[in-house]
Parts: C-alpha cells; structure tokens; sequence
C-alpha cells in the first residue's frame, strides 16, 4: 500500500465532531455551538438553514435566526458562551414574523398557534372570536353565540365582532 502524497494529507487540529478553529495559526480549538455542524476545521454549517454565524475574535457567533426561530445566544458572545448558541423555534401561542426582532412573540388576539413550530399563528375562523394573545389552543377561538355572525371577517377579537 502507497503513502499518500503530501499533497493530499490534511491536518485537522480539533476534534471533527465536537470543535472547530478558524485560524489554525492564532486559534485554539473551539467547541462547536448546538446550532452549528462542525468538522474540526473552520467549515461550520447552520443546523437551522438561513441561520446567520459569523466568526468574531476566535469564535462563531450567532447573527441572526430565520423567521420563525427565536435566537438563543449569551450576550457577551465569548469563547465560554459561543457553546449554548442557536435558533429554536417558535413555541406554541408565539411567533416570529419580524425578521428585526430577535424572539417569538406572543400570538395576537384573534390568532392561536397550538403546535410548536416555524409556522405563524393561526387566525381564528369565520364566526368566532378570541379575545386572548398567546393563545395555544384552537379552543380559544369561542364560537359567536347562536344566530349571530362575524359578516365573513376572520381574526375577530371580541364578542362584539357577532352580529345578528
């Protein structure tokens, strides 16, 4: 069997499932945050896709989340705090919508989310109405009492939206 020529080998400092380096010459080893892929190089990729990391004095930060996903980040964005980075999505009765915003909000009223998700609240049907934010169940969208209607509107907020 042939040794591979030199051209070929590679050295890759850090352990290729757990850390990355990004500059071999002034780095150390780094763990890899829960929401990167690492190989041991200075290659990462987003768990979450459309994930914003960039590389600030030896470590990746987290930048930003796609809609839908809340960043979880540590402020101060050292070495000891990069680990614990990454999106994760929107619990049920939140989201994310506002690609400024950093976090999931909490459905308006008139909207209910009861699964855990990157999707958007849901609006409540035709004929109901739902007074509450943060709603995580369908439930809350309480049906207009017998007879009376919401005139086709979706997304109503009170008992007043039901008309006879």
């Amino acid at each position: 069997m042939r040794d591979a020529p030199l051209d070929d080998q590679q050295c890759i400092p850090c352990n290729t499932a757990t850390e990355y380096i990004i500059d071999t010459a002034a780095d150390q080893c780094q763990l890899c945050p829960v929401g990167l892929r690492c190989r041991g190089d200075s290659v990462v990729e987003g768990i979450v896709m459309d994930s914003v990391w960039e590389p600030k004095e030896g470590v990746y930060v987290l930048i930003s989340c796609p809609r839908g996903y809340s960043k979880m980040s540590v402020a101060d964005g050292t070495a000891s705090s990069a680990p614990l980075q990454r999106c994760e999505e929107c619990k049920e009765g939140t989201e994310r919508v506002d690609a400024m915003l950093e976090t999931c909000s909490d459905c308006v009223p008139g909207k209910y989310k009861d699964t855990a998700g990157s999707h958007e609240c849901r609006t409540c049907p035709v004929n109901t109405y739902n007074p509450y934010s943060n709603a995580k169940e369908y439930s809350s969208c309480i049906p207009c009492p017998l007879g009376s209607v919401t005139d086709n509107l979706a997304g109503q907020t009170s008992a007043e939206a039901c008309k006879c």
